[in-house]
């Protein structure tokens, strides 16, 4: 499967693809994850330094700066969703069924919600097997 990640300039233009629900989003591997207590859960994910002194800074102090997010429950249901085979579509119907969203409006959030974490860094998406067999 081809992945793609967010254009340099932070932008992933999502009707550049044929048809973004059949995307595969997948956690970025330098992606940490803490649960929250109850349902939420925390996202961490360590940004490169901007400059030199920064990079010396965390390579002989240990610090560095980070990305923090909090899931509420339907995000972390969305992220306990992410295993590498469900489709954007299918997570959208996982989420609508489980939390009563209407199907449009469950897909329309899934698709932003997506673009969000891949913007910041928190998943890779890659092609699904129907978009790869589509592909002219």
């Amino acid at each position: 499967m081809a992945k793609l990640r967010a254009a340099p300039a932070g932008q992933l233009r999502l009707a550049d693809v044929p048809d973004p629900l059949v995307l595969v989003p997948v956690p970025a591997p330098e992606v940490a994850l803490a649960a929250d207590g109850g349902e939420s859960l925390r996202l961490r994910r360590q940004l490169p330094p901007r400059n030199r002194l920064e990079g010396w800074i965390g390579r002989h102090l240990g610090w560095g700066r980070q990305i923090h997010v909090t899931l509420d429950a339907t995000g972390a249901a969305y992220w306990r969703a992410l295993d590498g085979r469900c489709t954007v579509g299918q997570i959208a119907n996982r989420l609508a069924g489980r939390f009563g969203y209407a199907a449009e409006e469950s897909r329309r959030a899934t698709l932003i919600f997506t673009r969000d974490l891949l913007v910041r860094g928190f998943i890779v998406v890659q092609l699904g097997p129907l978009a790869e067999t589509t592909a002219p």
